[in-house]
C-alpha cells in the first residue's frame, strides 16, 4: 500500500463561512440550512437538519453567503466551541456561519475519511491562545497527514462509519429510555397535577421530610477529608437514578457541621447554574452529606422511596413553575414542602418501584453497551490514523 505524506491544503480546499445576516427576515422556511458553530454539538449527535434555520437563494445572494456541497467537513474555528472538536460532514447543501472553518476535499480524499481523519487529529491542538480560542486558515492548511490510496480510504472510512453508526445507535436507544420511566409513571398514577385517578393527595412534607443542606466553613480545612461524600448538583444528573461520585468529602468533623441522609433519600437539585437543571432528582444508595444547592426528601414508613423518586422525577416540570420570581433558578425549602402531589397506596407504589428497578439494571446494560461501543470506535480511530 501507497502512503505520501500530504498537507491538507494540497487535498482540499480550506475556507471560512461567512457571517450570519443580523435581519431576522433572513431567515424561514426555505432554502438551504444555514450552520452555526452552536449547532454542531446536536449534528454531530444525529445528523438531522431539522431544527436548523433556512436561507432561501434570493436572502444567500443579498448576504452574499456561499453554500458549501455535501462532503465538505466543517468544525468550529473560533469561540469556545473551538476547542470541543465537533467535526461534521455535511450531507446535504448548506451554508456555513465564519465562525466555522469548511474543508472541503479533493478527489485525492474521501470525505468520509477526511471527516474521520480530522477527528482524530484534532483541530483543538492549532489553538494558540486558550484564553481567546482561535484557528487560523494558514494553521489549518499546513497540517500534515499520511495519505494512502484511495481504495485504501474508502475501506477505512467504511470501517469507521460502520463503528460510528452502532455508538449512535446504542446512544439514541439509552436516550429513548429517558423517556420510559415519566411516561410509565403516567400511565399508572395519571398526571400528578390533575389527578385523574382520583388518588389521595398529599403536601410533600407529609410525604417525608425535607432538609437543605450546607457547607461546612472552607476556612477550617479540617471540615473536608475522607468519611463521608459530599454531593454537590453536578452529581444529580437527569435520568440516572443514583448520584455519581462526589469527587470532595468531609470529614467526621464536617459531617457534624453538616447536613447528611443514609440510603433510601431522594436529593433534588433546588438551586442551579441552568433553569433547567431545577429539578433535578436521584435517590440515595449510600450514606452521603450534600450543600445547600440541594434539598433532600427522606420517605415517611408508608412512602416507599423508589416511588418518591418517580414521583418527584414526574414532577419536576411543577417544581421548575414554583421557583421564585426573584431568583427564577432557586426553589425554596418551603416551596418544595408545599408542592401538592399524588399518594396512591402502597401496594401501587410497590409495583412502580419494581418497574424502576428493572429499568435501572436494563440502562446499566445499556450503558455498559454504549462505552464498549464507544472505546471500539476510538480504538479502530487510533488504529487507523496512528
Amino acid at each position: 500500500m501507497r502512503v505520501r505524506t500530504v498537507q491538507l491544503g494540497d487535498v482540499s480546499a480550506v475556507s471560512a463561512g461567512q457571517g450570519a445576516p443580523q435581519n431576522r427576515d433572513a431567515f424561514g422556511s426555505e432554502g438551504h440550512p444555514f450552520i452555526r458553530a452552536a449547532s454542531l454539538d446536536a449534528l454531530c449527535e444525529d445528523g438531522s437538519f431539522n431544527s436548523l434555520e433556512r436561507i432561501d437563494e434570493s436572502a444567500a445572494t443579498e448576504h452574499r453567503l456561499r453554500l458549501y456541497a455535501p462532503g465538505t467537513v466543517v468544525f468550529a474555528k473560533s469561540g469556545m466551541s473551538a476547542t470541543k472538536n465537533r467535526i461534521y460532514r455535511l450531507s446535504r447543501p448548506a451554508y456555513v456561519v465564519n465562525h466555522l472553518a469548511a474543508v472541503a476535499p479533493s478527489e485525492e480524499i474521501d470525505s468520509v475519511f477526511l471527516r474521520y481523519w480530522l477527528e482524530h487529529f484534532n483541530p483543538t491542538r492549532l489553538i494558540q491562545d486558550s484564553a481567546y480560542p482561535s484557528i487560523s486558515q494558514e494553521d489549518i492548511e499546513s497540517v500534515s497527514l499520511s495519505l494512502p490510496d484511495l481504495s485504501e480510504q474508502n475501506r477505512i472510512a467504511g470501517l469507521l462509519e460502520q463503528a460510528d453508526r452502532l455508538r449512535r445507535k446504542r446512544r439514541y436507544a439509552l436516550e429513548l429510555g429517558d423517556t420510559f420511566l415519566p411516561a410509565a409513571f403516567l400511565e399508572l398514577f395519571g398526571d400528578p397535577l390533575t389527578n385523574p385517578r382520583g388518588w389521595q393527595r398529599a403536601k410533600i412534607c407529609e410525604l417525608g421530610e425535607v432538609q437543605t443542606g450546607n457547607t461546612p466553613p472552607r476556612e477550617d480545612i479540617t471540615n473536608y477529608g475522607s468519611a463521608v461524600e459530599w454531593i454537590k448538583s453536578d452529581n444529580i444528573c437527569l435520568n440516572e437514578l443514583y448520584p455519581t461520585r462526589a469527587a470532595e468529602m468531609l470529614s467526621e468533623k464536617g459531617i457534624a457541621l453538616g447536613t447528611v441522609v443514609d440510603g433510601g433519600s431522594v436529593l433534588v437539585t433546588c438551586i442551579a447554574g441552568s433553569a433547567t437543571s431545577i429539578g433535578n432528582v436521584c435517590l440515595t444508595n449510600r450514606r452521603v452529606a450534600f450543600n445547600q444547592q440541594i434539598n433532600s426528601v427522606t420517605p415517611n414508613r408508608d412512602v416507599l422511596p423508589l416511588f418518591l423518586y418517580g414521583l418527584l422525577l414526574t414532577a419536576k416540570p411543577l417544581v421548575q413553575r414554583s421557583t421564585t420570581l426573584a431568583m427564577k433558578r432557586m426553589i425554596t425549602k418551603t416551596k418544595l414542602e408545599e408542592l401538592l402531589l399524588v399518594r396512591p397506596p402502597e401496594t401501587v407504589q410497590r409495583q412502580f418501584s419494581q418497574l424502576i428497578s428493572r429499568h435501572d439494571r436494563l440502562r446499566a446494560g445499556q450503558r455498559e453497551a454504549l462505552r464498549q461501543s464507544e472505546h471500539c470506535f476510538r480504538c479502530l480511530l487510533d488504529q487507523a490514523f496512528a
